[in-house]
């Protein structure tokens, strides 16, 4: 489809969760010109944007019809994902289409896919750790040494060789909900067995099911449930790039060192805009490879000497991709891109290279935390309601968090 086909701009924002960077996303694509609707649950922060032209519930017992709806009604001219699980629908939607019988049906919704994610050919790859590190190494793109293992004949082969500490990581996870840093072999098959728990199970019971039953999965179960990475901790500070790319060419692309973030190896808090040839040169290199398009995120390692190691992908929009800085607007890029027209504005533009990610600023500071005085602001001031409504459900993952800690502390010490 090339850009003197669209008329009016319309996008569909898929996202099946609460993330609040999902509503940060769907503003900023909705400033810049786009008429945006959002599939997302009924109680997401993002249902509470004024400048959304729609929304359409997403219902957890019917997803692939909850979407397949939206994008009935909406009629968009292309799709951005917001987490991990709605490409995934995405993927499925794609392949099931094959049965449909109504042949305009199933060819305008593959080419709406298609037109959004890019390349069928690298669906498999871009959800699987394990398969882009391949495709990364095949680049010359520098990554740590890492070995897939499905079940313990695999383990135990490479049992004796492992140097600590390590990192080990489900092929299928998102968010650092299925990376752990192991220091030993005990540590490493508790975390192994934790690991192929439910993820939406409460961490701290997860850890105490996963020390107290490594032995028994270990001996009696053969084949794991999830594919995992063993891989070769590498010393350093974590690095991403959020990008927007088209039939395998980056449009922009914004870089920042990540200085605190949410949970260990999860969603960054507050970051600093940096430049590093290396991480856009990996970026670009892996989007022309799988001839990819929409948003994506990188995650790198920068070592003491600035060397930079790829880690994995996120085939969706990540919480910086809404942010103006140095001149990157990939909002505004990806409109001029679909529709062959400048912007009609330029998104919450950020001075400041030090960012405190919304909603992180509304929570109190600590010793460990920069001065929020001293960073950009990336509060979406003109979206009042859905900030307040953001900044509600943080306070109360906050209680939760705490009351889970005092949990975890009456399970007792690590084995």
């Amino acid at each position: 489809m090339n850009a003197e086909d669209f008329q009016i701009a319309r996008l569909l924002v898929i996202s099946t969760g609460l993330w609040p960077s999902a509503g940060q996303v769907a503003s900023a694509l909705g400033l810049a010109g786009f008429h945006v609707a959002i599939v997302c649950p009924i109680d997401s922060p993002a249902c509470r944007l004024r400048k959304l032209n729609a929304h359409f519930p997403y219902r957890s017992s019917a997803s692939s019809a909850s979407i397949q709806s939206a994008i009935a009604m909406w009629s968009p001219d292309v799709l951005v994902c917001a987490d991990d699980l709605a490409v995934q629908e995405l993927h499925s939607l794609y392949f099931k289409a094959s049965n449909i019988l109504d042949q305009p049906k199933r060819t305008r919704l593959m080419n709406l896919i298609e037109l959004s994610l890019g390349d069928p050919h690298s669906f498999v790859a871009t959800l699987s750790k394990s398969e882009i590190l391949l495709q990364a190494k095949s680049l010359g793109i520098i990554c740590p040494q890492t070995i897939t293992l499905t079940d313990n004949l695999g383990f135990a082969r490479e049992d004796s060789g492992m140097v600590f500490p390590i990192m080990v990581k489900t092929d299928d996870a998102w968010g650092g909900l299925g990376v752990r840093r192991v220091n030993d072999q005990l540590e490493l098959r508790a975390a192994i067995t934790e690991l192929s728990l439910p993820y939406n199970w409460p961490g701290p019971l997860k850890r105490f099911i996963g020390r107290l039953l490594r032995r028994v999965f270990f001996r009696w179960l053969s084949k794991w449930p999830r594919k995992m990475s063993i891989q070769e901790y590498v010393v350093g500070r974590p690095c991403n790039c959020a990008v927007v790319c088209w039939k395998g060419k980056v449009l922009a692309g914004i870089t920042v060192d990540v200085l605190k973030t949410s949970y260990e190896f999860g969603p960054s808090t507050i970051v600093r805009v940096i430049d590093h040839p290396s991480v856009t040169a990996a970026a670009e290199k892996i989007v022309a490879k799988l001839n990819l398009s929409g948003f994506l995120g990188f995650d790198f390692i920068l070592d003491p000497a600035n060397k930079v190691w790829f880690l994995e992908m996120n085939p969706r929009a990540t919480p910086t991709s809404h942010i103006c800085a140095r001149d990157q607007d990939l909002a505004g890029s990806f409109f001029s891109q679909i529709t062959g027209k400048r912007p009609k504005a330029v998104g919450r533009v950020i001075h400041q290279d030090l960012i405190t990610l919304f909603p992180a600023e509304a929570l109190p500071v600590n010793e460990t935390m920069i001065p929020n005085a001293s960073s950009g602001n990336d509060t979406p001031d003109d979206e009042p309601e859905f900030v307040e409504a953001c900044r509600a459900r943080e306070q109360k993952k906050m209680r939760r968090r705490f009351w889970r800690l005092r949990k975890s502390n009456e399970l007792g010490p690590r084995a």
